[in-house]
């Protein structure tokens, strides 16, 4: 599972803001890979789900629990592992060879967990994707810009999400949800 640091302090951010119906946590994912390749070729298609055991997803959509594949462009997927990392990517790179590239990125991203029931309010105010619950339901994912930077979204269960932005952006971003939650009360 996720480990969820107790305290934003744990990594230098200000402390998350106390707010009823609303949560932030950072998610430390043992290991965030990127996978590129095909999905029409039945090579790549085939090695991809007998490494991971998960089909790859149509765009706009996740699949899986311990190990989230997540669709981000053509050719393009996220494997989000909660644990076994590193078995995943020897086990893609053992069955892809030369079918698709697959890389660890986990230091590349910083996750924050959004959890409550102002999670879609919150999620309004930092992007002008349509985050309502019809337009991105449980399961669903979105490439997208919030609060003006790159981003991947994952609605992970009905009032949770996972959001993963560029670390170097992690200061801004954290500060940023920080700040719009407590506009939220």
């Amino acid at each position: 599972m996720t480990e969820l640091l107790a305290e934003a302090a744990d990594v230098n951010l200000i402390p998350a803001p106390k707010i009823k119906g609303l949560s932030l946590n950072v998610a430390n994912p043992d290991a965030v890979l990127l996978l590129g390749g095909h999905a029409k070729e039945a090579g790549f298609a085939k090695a991809a789900k007998s490494a991971l055991r998960i089909d790859l997803p149509a765009p706009g959509q996740q699949a899986g629990k311990q190990r989230l594949l997540i669709w981000q462009g053509y050719g393009r997927w996220l494997v989000y592992c909660h644990s076994s990392g590193e078995a995943a990517l020897a086990a893609l790179q053992k069955a892809l060879g030369n079918e698709g590239p697959v890389s660890d990125v986990t230091d590349g991203f910083f996750v924050v967990e959004i959890e409550g029931a102002k999670l879609r309010d919150l999620l309004a105010m930092g992007t002008s994707t349509d985050c309502c619950a019809e337009a991105l339901p449980i399961g669903g994912s979105a490439v997208l810009r919030f609060a003006e930077l790159p981003a991947t979204l994952l609605i992970t269960g009905r009032d949770k999400a996972l959001l993963l932005v560029e670390r170097a952006s992690r200061d801004y971003v954290w500060t940023w949800l920080c700040r719009a939650a407590g506009l939220l009360t």
